[in-house]
């Protein structure tokens, strides 16, 4: 096994992910960079002075998620892995074949930080974190909120001020920087 270094400065394993890189946006494709030499993952002559190096971190970094990608760069384990998918945001925004995001039971952060349960990096007109969307599973309710101090959301056209409770339901438009989400809610009473 073999890790690459893409453009970015992202190691990944070249043996499963080839040239893509699975940390990069899919709509970018990343060139893997020709200068940093391919090792096997177990060589403990390898030091790193970046904080990519996987052989440096016993846990990840305080308010880092973990993420567990497939090769097409979507996200099929980590952090939320036993909670219960509760909903999904549906977006065309960026991505012309669509992108869908999970809800799970509990908080679900939305923002341009890569430490939210849901980033998105490409709108620069996101908070770092943005909205918020909490699903209480024992009154089976929806409720998000605004994290921003500098930018709205918009739930059904409605504009959504800081840390005030708005009530979501299948079907909902939402409106955060320049994302148009819609929101499908699931149940588990099927």
């Amino acid at each position: 096994m073999a890790t690459r270094k893409c453009a970015n400065g992202h190691q990944y394993d070249g043996d499963i992910y080839g040239d893509n890189c699975p940390f990069c946006p899919t709509v970018n494709k990343t060139q893997v960079s020709t200068e940093e030499k391919t090792r096997p993952m177990n060589d403990g002559n390898y030091s790193s002075t970046g904080p990519t190096d996987p052989w440096n971190q016993s846990e990840p970094a305080a308010g880092r998620k973990t993420i567990i990608r497939d090769a097409n760069g979507n996200i099929i384990g980590g952090d939320n892995q036993g909670k219960l998918l509760a909903g999904m945001l549906i977006t065309y925004t960026n991505n012309q074949r669509g992108k869908s995001y999970d809800i799970y039971a509990g908080s679900n952060k939305i923002g341009r930080s890569s430490s939210c349960d849901i980033s998105i990096p490409e709108d620069d007109e996101l908070s770092g974190e943005h909205l918020e969307i909490q699903y209480i599973a024992d009154e089976h309710e929806y409720i998000a909120y605004n994290l921003s101090n500098n930018h709205f959301a918009y739930i059904q056209g409605q504009k959504c001020y800081k840390h005030q409770p708005y009530p979501l339901h299948d079907k909902d438009v939402i409106v955060i920087g320049k994302t148009k989400l819609q929101f499908i809610e699931i149940s588990s009473n099927f």
